[in-house]
């Protein structure tokens, strides 16, 4: 499986009522991801690739006067 997100290291708040395409919106952070990979573990996928998460340095997305980045993560289904 391969998931791409939005992504900043530390977590950037949302305001609700910003919908976009109806939707609710996240930016995951750092403690996010670390608890998705947990999850992800929990039943049965395991990253391709063990790897630190790499530090944050530039924000090249900017949306809704938002400023951050993306993560890629591909995981692999245990047998």
């Amino acid at each position: 499986m391969f998931l791409t997100t939005d992504y900043w290291e530390e977590e950037i708040p949302i305001d609700e009522s910003i919908k976009p395409f109806g939707l609710t919106w996240k930016i995951f952070s750092k403690s996010d991801v670390e608890a998705l990979i947990t999850i992800a573990h929990q039943h049965g996928f395991s990253l391709a690739q063990t790897t630190n998460i790499p530090p944050c340095s530039e924000k090249p997305v900017s949306w809704y006067d938002k400023h951050y980045t993306f993560i890629a993560l591909a995981f692999i289904k245990q047998a």
